[in-house]
């Protein structure tokens, strides 16, 4: 398959208001891709407009970091309208930091197709199904010694397909 791609990112510079900073981010692209499904005759060819929007909102003290990241993704195809996307995704993460100890926490929330979430792994698009994904982590960092540190991490993941079964796609966590 090839590909060409032409992007334009923008990115504004951050804002600051005392212990907080925010940062917002875009980006638009037009590209073309040739056999855009990986299909063995050849398939048609496309091109993708695609605009990407999002910011960071971080606030830090000597102990506490908390950030919160939004982010949307949509493109549109000329002329297969089965391959357009349209991508929500909500990262959450924090840390909170003792004389010894550093506790930390994140959430990721994605909504998304299943052309960009099995894209990478099968290397197939067969269809392209609304994908929910929720992932929530802790995790402590224990400060023994100058040398020495200990820590553990614990993660729980849940991913579902609206189309589901009918779509050869199988929920799981």
């Amino acid at each position: 398959a090839l590909a060409v791609n032409a992007s334009f990112l923008a990115a504004v510079m951050p804002a600051h208001a005392g212990e907080w900073q925010f940062t917002p981010d875009s980006r638009l692209s037009s590209g073309y891709t040739g056999n855009p499904r990986f299909l063995p005759e050849g398939g048609q060819d496309e091109v993708q407009n695609s605009v990407e929007i999002g910011a960071r909102l971080q606030a830090r003290t000597e102990r506490l970091a908390l950030s919160i990241a939004p982010r949307a993704s949509f493109s549109r195809n000329r002329s297969d309208e089965s391959l357009d996307t349209s991508n929500q995704y909500l990262g959450l993460t924090t840390s909170w930091q003792s004389e010894r100890v550093v506790w930390s926490g994140d959430a990721q929330f994605t909504l998304d197709s299943t052309q960009n979430s099995e894209l990478g792994t099968t290397g197939l698009i067969q269809g392209n199904s609304r994908r929910e994904y929720a992932a929530v982590g802790a995790g402590a960092r224990w400060t023994m010694t100058e040398t020495l540190a200990s820590g553990a991490d614990v993660q729980w993941s849940d991913v579902r397909y609206a189309a589901g079964s009918s779509a050869g796609l199988a929920d799981y966590s």
